[in-house]
């Protein structure tokens, strides 16, 4: 063999060795240049988390629903709004109390008293999620929707507070 036949061999032997080992480099990174993907977060079950915002509508009229810190002390406001009427209720779990606006005018409850009457619906409806995934939940009879679920959202503190205008 000549010297131009062994510069070539050896050229091709090199650009060969170059591109498998880049090859193998490639393969064992998965393709992605040496990046761990990142996964996309599993959703959360509505059983599991621990703010929920929520509208439910029925024949009454149409409830809106806020919960944080579930699990714990959890604050609770409902907004009820019907076609002649509405009202408000805020829960307090840390503090154990309760304010209601039914008349236009704030006012402080009784915890206790109130929360047996409202939260038994706030869980029925949460029950009723149990293996809601994404869009809107409808009864069986079609007579309710619950709608604008959010699991976990960041709710503002002025859901939970009193106007003290």
């Amino acid at each position: 063999m000549d010297k131009k036949m062994i510069y070539i061999v050896v050229a091709v032997l090199v650009v060969v060795i170059v591109v498998g080992v880049a090859g193998v480099m490639l393969l064992n990174q998965g393709g992605n240049g040496g990046t761990t993907p990142t996964p996309t977060p599993a959703p959360v079950a509505v059983a599991d988390a621990t703010s929920l915002q929520f509208t439910v509508v029925d024949d009454t009229g149409t409830y809106n629903y806020y919960a944080r810190n579930i699990g714990s002390e959890m604050d609770l406001a409902i907004q009820y709004v019907d076609a002649t009427a509405g009202f408000s209720i805020i829960f307090d779990g840390a503090e154990h109390k309760s304010w209601s606006n039914m008349t236009g005018t704030w006012a402080e409850g009784t915890f206790t008293s109130d929360w047996e009457q409202w939260y038994p619906l706030y869980e029925g409806h949460v029950d009723s999620l149990a293996h809601w995934t994404e869009g809107d939940w409808t009864s069986t009879d079609g007579k309710t929707t619950i709608s604008g679920i959010a699991v976990n959202p960041t709710l503002d503190d002025s859901c939970f507070e009193v106007p003290t205008s």
